[in-house]
């Protein structure tokens, strides 16, 4: 299993420190928002370092409302600019998040519908980027299985639908904490691929 951490935090300057810590990965953001943004020179310092970087793209999916065919496509097609620019090769996952405790009814109306553009707009870019949903275990697992998304990322919320579910999930997020000076949260990836790029 691998051990990792995603941050909003640009880590550049503590690849080197974050590596010799026994870290992996680096989960690191896609999004519209440019203040948790990964950049190229971010990229290339994580990289060079020997680290793994997951992307996830997130720009405030914390209800229902969030959600259509639509979104998905400007989402993707976002997540596809910002990932050619860091040099992702083709094949690299792309989570996209689900950021609250979705009812079943939200997950088989709009997030349903927002996951299958999200898959296909990645499958039609020259690129072919993979999908990955992060989310309650409910989520994952309900997306994961309607929508051919090929990763799924549990959320460390416990309280949240299906969190106990059986997996395995790409990846496991564990509990907020400060590791290299950054403020980050803990993952674990079950062993087998995670779409790091």
């Amino acid at each position: 299993m691998a051990k990792g951490f995603d941050t909003t935090e640009n880590a550049s300057k503590l690849a080197p420190l974050i590596k010799s810590q026994g870290y992996e990965f680096v989960g690191r953001y896609l999004s519209k928002s440019t203040w948790k943004l990964i950049t190229p020179a971010e990229a290339a310092a994580l990289k060079a370092a020997g680290l793994g970087i997951v992307l996830v793209y997130e720009d405030g999916p914390t209800s229902a409302t969030y959600f259509s065919s639509g979104r998905g496509t400007s989402d993707a097609t976002r997540a596809i600019a910002q990932a050619s620019a860091l040099g992702a090769p083709a094949g690299t996952a792309i989570y996209f998040a689900v950021d609250y405790d979705a009812s079943g009814a939200d997950i088989d109306g709009p997030i349903a519908s927002y996951f299958h553009e999200v898959t296909a707009t990645l499958g039609a870019a020259p690129t072919a980027y993979q999908a990955g949903v992060y989310g309650s275990g409910k989520t994952c697992q309900a997306i994961g299985a309607a929508a051919g998304v090929a990763y799924t990322w549990l959320a460390q919320s416990t309280g949240w639908a299906g969190f106990q579910l059986p997996g395995p999930w790409s990846i496991q997020q564990g509990v907020a904490t400060i590791t290299c000076t950054l403020s980050v949260d803990l993952d674990t990836s079950s062993g087998g691929p995670y779409g790091a790029m």
